[in-house]
């Protein structure tokens, strides 16, 4: 008996450390002191059931607390548990709230599921992204080519986000209404007299529905005119 009460009071210590070891108590510490992520150590366990990294959403919670956002510690594992870009999400909300841009958690959540930056499509509400288009060559009724130069000025639309057509299908429409605005064109020279003409007609035409962006404006940078079609075709003809 004298023998037996050392030993297992050896194999109770033992057994006492390796349950500190598994219990994630400096998590479960963690979480309590936080604020407003008051955490029991049943979810804390079942989280690291779930493979989740407790001490990164931690971080992650305690950093948009401190920056105003109101979202719980189960939103962001969720979203972790779908593959989500839990820094992405959170910068993209910290932006919006700085920039009084109104976006919540589920929405930034499904921007970042659907394979878009936050942090940029928010920026892009704030700065608006020019594209240069060039070389867009419409041909006149006259026969006369026209080569237009082009800067399409676009911000990103929060609402259609998810879903929306990117930036390709936005200056692909751009491109062919301009096509068709010259086509539409009884003489080239019409089109050279009120270049506005083109803005006008993309402007009106709803060409960012169903798209990730909004057209702000489409400023004509050059019209050059390019070879005499219809004297070609005229020629070609005769041959």
């Amino acid at each position: 008996m004298d023998i037996l009460f050392p030993i297992l009071g050896v194999v109770a210590i033992i057994i006492l450390i390796t349950v500190i070891k598994l219990l994630p108590i400096g998590d479960y510490i963690n979480c309590n002191h936080a604020h407003h992520a008051n955490i029991s150590m049943r979810q804390i366990i079942a989280m690291k059931f779930r493979k989740t990294d407790v001490s990164y959403l931690l971080e992650k919670f305690v950093t948009a607390q401190n920056a105003g956002l109101t979202l719980t510690m189960r939103q962001l594992e969720t979203h972790m548990l779908s593959n989500g870009n839990i820094d992405s999400v959170i910068n993209g909300l910290i932006s919006a709230r700085t920039s009084r841009i109104p976006l919540d958690f589920d929405r930034a959540a499904a921007i970042d599921l659907a394979g878009r930056d936050v942090s940029q499509a928010v920026r892009m509400c704030v700065q608006p992204r020019v594209i240069s288009l060039n070389n867009i060559c419409g041909i006149a009724k006259d026969g006369i080519e026209l080569k237009v130069k082009a800067s399409l000025t676009i911000k990103a639309n929060l609402d259609t986000m998810v879903g929306g057509a990117g930036e390709d299908t936005i200056t692909a429409r751009v491109s062919e209404r301009i096509v068709s605005t010259i086509g539409s064109a009884k003489k080239h020279g019409d089109i050279l007299n009120q270049p506005s003409v083109l803005s006008k007609e993309v402007l009106a035409s709803g060409l960012d529905a169903n798209t990730a962006f909004e057209i702000i404006s489409l400023d004509i940078a050059d019209i050059d005119v390019g070879r005499n079609i219809g004297a070609y075709l005229l020629q070609y003809k005769a041959a």
